[in-house]
């Protein structure tokens, strides 16, 4: 995507005359820089036609075969409704994955709150809701009724002809890609929780909403949703990634209830960047990490693993970056057979559709490599002494413990490291050979190097402020 076409996709997202199905639509938001947000399908219009009409056969197949959880039912007025997100079953009972200690700190302060996780699983949320032991956390409904669903799509095709009559406003080149991402998976789910936020906030009833922010259109939904239901309601969202200045679209103000009250950041630099930004007016809150992993920098450690060749693999959860990455390392595996690599996707990522795409399975892969099956990542990073990424945050846990971070630099796409704005380590490869030579090497690095990484991470990752969690709550 470049610059002029950013620009455009921003001013139409933020203009008030569109409606709120128009500022759901996938492809305006650009989260960030980021080869996977850049990339333009080149599509015909036979082809959407037939995606989206697979699509809504496989939709109003699912919907016939679903019904309600008996937990809604249950649900009683709380002062505080949490939006998280429930990334695999496994997790269902554990401490909330982006929240952390936030449940622990309200109950201790006896302040009444609902989690509502959105479903990332293959699961359908009954059969979530009838595991889930917690008492405050329900797995959010995967569907509206049937009558609610064909709605959504009677909204579409109406977006659809207002979008034709707006067409020189849009531009030509753009039409194709903003109708299929009109009627994207995405898209639909980002409609359909606004409409299931209002059945849980009339039973509910909060003062406060908090919800993950990181500039998708679902959570513009999930605001102006609420402040439809009642305006006095106060939303929050929690910036929990570890933010830098590609991010684009989690700074913009969209105005009308599309923008959160106040801000959660984790530390001093997000701050920053949110006090230059469009959103600089509105009340930001330096919380803290919720999810406080408590590891610290360790002499010891380096020391212990100062041997070894093991290298941690560690993409985002998305198919094109495990490609690049275990693409490249396979290569580094073949090139040097002493090179050790350890594969780790994120829970989203089913590694058997990765393999296949590469050509290889778990039979034929070099025994230099590893397919990790710790569900602790920490497991996976005690092993290792390097980490090779892009953009993925789970750099930043590997860097608390001492491994020597490695970039992939592909040359011809955007910088995506997350650690581009600390100028004073910069350890980039683009071919195996070079990879294979930095570990080789290693022994001539500065352990210094890691102290002083930990410290520009520790401007991004303060320690939980509860008073500041409980003011910004009054």
């Amino acid at each position: 995507m470049n610059l002029k076409r950013l620009n455009l996709f921003k001013n139409l997202v933020k203009n008030k005359n569109f409606s709120h199905i128009f500022k759901s639509i996938r492809v305006l938001y650009m989260v960030k820089v980021h080869p996977e947000y850049l990339k333009k399908d080149r599509l015909e219009f036979k082809t959407i036609i037939k995606k989206i009409t697979i699509r809504y056969y496989n939709y109003i197949k699912n919907i016939f075969s679903f019904s309600y959880s008996q937990k809604y039912n249950k649900l009683k007025k709380k002062r505080i409704i949490v939006i998280s997100h429930l990334l695999n079953e496994k997790r269902l009972n554990k401490k909330d994955f982006y929240f952390g200690n936030l449940g622990k700190i309200l109950k201790k302060n006896k302040i009444s709150h609902q989690f509502l996780l959105i479903n990332h699983t293959k699961k359908n949320s009954i059969y979530l809701n009838n595991k889930i032991k917690i008492s405050n956390n329900i797995v959010i409904d995967d569907y509206l009724n049937f009558l609610m669903e064909i709605n959504i799509f009677i909204l579409q095709i109406k977006e659809l002809f207002l979008i034709f009559l707006r067409i020189r406003i849009i531009g030509y080149s753009n039409l194709k890609e903003i109708l299929f991402s009109l009627f994207s998976s995405q898209t639909k789910n980002s409609i359909r929780l606004y409409f299931l936020m209002n059945k849980y906030l009339e039973k509910i009833n909060p003062k406060f909403l908090i919800s993950t922010y990181e500039g998708f259109p679902w959570e513009r939904q999930v605001f102006k949703a609420t402040k439809d239901f009642d305006k006095n309601i106060k939303t929050i969202g929690y910036q929990n990634i570890f933010l830098t200045s590609n991010y684009k679209s989690i700074f913009l103000s969209l105005k009308d209830g599309f923008d959160p009250d106040r801000i959660w950041v984790p530390g001093e630099f997000p701050k920053h960047l949110f006090e230059k930004s469009e959103l600089k007016n509105k009340k930001i809150y330096i919380v803290g990490k919720l999810k406080n992993d408590k590891i610290i920098f360790n002499q010891k450690y380096l020391k212990k693993n100062q041997k070894t060749n093991k290298c941690l693999i560690i993409p985002e959860g998305i198919y094109s970056e495990c490609l690049k990455l275990f693409k490249f390392s396979y290569e580094c595996s073949l090139l040097n057979k002493n090179l050790k690599f350890i594969w780790r996707v994120h829970p989203v990522i089913d590694i058997k559709k990765v393999l296949f795409e590469m050509n290889l399975n778990f039979e034929s892969l070099p025994r230099n490599i590893i397919i990790s099956k710790e569900k602790n990542i920490l497991k996976d990073i005690f092993k290792s002494k390097f980490a090779l990424y892009r953009g993925s945050n789970a750099i930043i846990t590997a860097i608390k413990t001492g491994i020597t971070p490695i970039y992939l630099d592909t040359l011809n796409g955007p910088n995506i490291d997350l650690l581009r704005l600390y100028k004073k380590y910069n350890n980039y490869v683009n071919n195996p050979k070079q990879l294979a030579d930095l570990i080789i090497n290693s022994s001539n690095m500065k352990k210094t190097n890691i102290e002083k990484l930990n410290k520009f991470i520790n401007k991004n990752e303060f320690k939980i402020n509860e008073k500041l969690i409980l003011n910004s709550l009054r």
